[in-house]
């Protein structure tokens, strides 16, 4: 017995060796100067992706490191990558917008590189990115593009990972059969390559599996055997699936009355968090040992395990803080990079224009001296000129007072912006507040029904509030020229009928009937997000302000050089004093729609802002008590214009 467990302690710090080592000479192999830029960009992404879990700070110097150099190469692949790993830091630490903004930039790239692996990674990326954000229609969606893919490649690691992936997203979603099928599929592939890792996480899979429907013993078989490879691996396991594995076991010795077990897990859970920094995992620890010492009326026990709790939240809050102002100077380098970037594009072109000026200017000498030579002929020129001299001031100051109006406006806008952000962010997060005081102050007196009401109110908030803040976050680039259209030819009403499909049950609810007259030949040349973007804000709109038992139409019709798209309602109509500032942000009110829906107005502001990024135009006719509608013109040709 004794001679086991030294050799697994032999094997394990064999283990923890090989990797330190392993990133020791990454890290050495880097000082190298003698090797080429593409190796060390090759290097730098690597060794960031594989401390992402581990030193997310270092990872993003490393990550940022292979994005300068990837940018002074034009290397796209590497700065694809690189913005890959910057995504998943983010991810981790759960900057989901960050994380969104870096993983599309990615996949952009490996889209105009027709790079398969890369958009298949891309994908598990935003599948693990919805998963978090608990919407698990998008999130088994990418989980099942990135299958369907590596299935086609015919590549095995990936295609083990990918239906572990797929398996877990189906339990997610309480599909179980599709789950199991999914998850026996994997655990065959991962098995034959000896990817124990993933084989582990397969094991953790099938154990909940078994736990939902109640079968603990096969359950516990499950759990079990992720504890066996992961003690094989050592440093290497699958350390989520390892702490979760610990904690469904004891919560299985607890439910069979196995108290004495249950105790044990629970503790060498504790001791695997710590020494994994699994502090998540260490707070439902600590819950789960308060009970357990509750129960056996040891108050010292549950003093202590309370202590213990408080101080890890307080080290989780310190060092959230801490990790989120790091990324955030991390996004700032990244933004200042890019800047440069387009800095020395345009210093190029600024020297450019010099030298034409320069050239301009000598030009102008020679001819002011042939002037002087000729002046006793030439009076009637100079007469001219003087002439021509007075129509370039006042086209100077025309242009003049032209650009102190456009400040002016920019000035009344920014004024607008923050005004929006000082009233319609500060409700929200005062209504935030009020919440946290409530449960802080009064939990006790609350009921689980009350809770459950409240922890709904606060999701619609704070879903609103993300969605506002997204939208003048997309408002503020387009401002600043910093939004790309890229138009492609596509067919609207196929896009019109995606967008129905997903305000059908909405839509439904309120007892509205949607009557569409499409024509599904016709096509439209613009940004298909866009203008997607713009048609969901009218249908939303339309289904807000258009009460029970109403009707919406939705209709296409062709033009010589453009298609109209109307989406009219019978509902409550638009007041004459919004009318006018009705595509502006920061307009007086907004108006609340006929089962009480809030809104801020930006999403009609930012469909207005697209649609004249696409050429088109956008006009409304409403009247009070008997409905609005909105009609949407496009070009249906790419402009000939240059």
């Amino acid at each position: 017995m004794i001679r086991l467990i030294l050799t697994i302690l032999i094997l394990f710090v064999a283990q923890f060796n090989s990797v330190s080592q392993n990133i020791e000479l990454s890290e050495k192999k880097l000082s190298d100067k003698t090797i080429s830029d593409t190796e060390r960009v090759e290097l730098l992404n690597t060794l960031s992706r594989d401390i992402t879990f581990s030193n997310s700070v270092r990872a993003v110097e490393l990550a940022e490191e292979a994005l300068r150099l990837s940018v002074k190469m034009d290397d796209q692949q590497g700065i694809a990558f690189a913005y890959r790993n910057l995504s998943n830091v983010h991810l981790v630490n759960e900057n989901f917008f960050q994380s969104m903004d870096y993983l599309q930039r990615a996949l952009d790239i490996f889209n105009t590189l027709k790079d398969s692996i890369g958009i298949a990674n891309c994908y598990i990326n935003l599948g693990h990115t919805y998963r978090r954000l608990h919407n698990r229609t998008e999130e088994i969606s990418y989980h099942k593009k990135s299958f369907d893919i590596f299935s086609r490649l015919k590549i095995p690691e990936r295609i083990g990972v990918a239906a572990h992936n797929l398996g877990e997203s189906y339990f997610n979603n309480l599909e179980l059969d599709k789950s199991r099928d999914l998850t026996l599929y994997a655990i065959k592939v991962n098995d034959s390559i000896k990817n124990l890792p993933v084989l582990s996480s397969c094991y953790k899979v099938m154990g909940m599996l078994e736990y939902t429907k109640n079968n603990l013993q096969q359950a516990e078989i499950y759990f079990s055997n992720v504890l066996k490879i992961s003690s094989q691996l050592g440093v290497n396991s699958q350390k989520t699936a390892t702490i979760e594995s610990m904690v469904q076991l004891a919560v299985i010795y607890k439910i069979t009355g196995r108290k004495k077990l249950q105790l044990e897990w629970l503790k060498k859970g504790a001791e695997f968090s710590q020494q994994n920094n699994l502090s998540g995992q260490l707070q439902v620890i600590y819950t789960e040992l308060i009970l357990y010492f509750s129960g056996t009326n040891n108050q010292q026990e549950v003093k202590k395990y309370v202590t213990e709790y408080n101080s890890v939240a307080a080290s989780i809050d310190s060092k959230q803080r801490k990790d989120r102002a790091d990324l955030t100077n991390s996004a700032i380098q990244v933004y200042k990079l890019e800047s440069e970037k387009k800095y020395l594009l345009e210093s190029g072109l600024l020297q450019a224009e010099r030298i034409s000026n320069r050239n301009f200017t000598l030009a102008l000498a020679i001819v002011f001296v042939l002037i002087l030579a000729g002046f006793t002929i030439g009076l009637w020129r100079a007469k001219n000129r003087m002439k021509k001299t007075n129509l370039i001031l006042i086209t100077q100051k025309e242009i003049i007072e032209s650009q102190n109006h456009r400040l002016e406006e920019l000035n009344n806008i920014k004024d607008k912006f923050f005004s929006v952000v000082a009233h319609d962010m500060r409700a929200p997060l005062h209504s935030f507040k009020s919440f946290s005081i409530l449960i802080t102050k009064h939990i006790e007196h609350l009921s689980k029904e009350e809770m459950s009401k409240m922890g709904e109110q606060l999701q619609v908030a704070v879903d609103n509030t993300i969605k506002m803040a997204d939208n003048l976050l997309t408002w503020a680039s387009i401002q600043m020229k910093d939004v790309d259209t890229h138009p492609d030819q596509f067919y609207v009403g196929d896009t019109i009928s995606t967008v129905l499909e997903v305000y059908k049950d909405v839509a439904e609810k309120k007892g509205i009937v949607v009557d569409c007259l499409l024509d599904d030949t016709l096509t439209v040349y613009a940004d298909k997000n866009q203008i997607a973007f713009a048609i969901r804000n009218l249908v939303n709109n339309a289904i807000k302000f258009t009460p029970v038992g109403g009707e919406i139409k939705l209709t296409t019709i062709a033009l010589p050089a453009e298609v109209q798209i109307s989406v009219a309602d019978n509902g409550i109509g638009i007041p004459e004093s919004i009318k006018e500032k009705l595509f502006s942000i920061g307009r007086s009110k907004s108006i609340n729609g006929t089962s009480g829906e809030k809104g801020t107005g930006l999403g009609l502001m930012l469909s207005h802002e697209f649609i004249k990024l696409n050429n088109g135009t956008i006009r409304m006719e409403s009247e009070e008590g008997k409905g609005t509608t909105f009609t949407i013109s496009l070009p249906r040709e790419p402009s000939n214009q240059l």
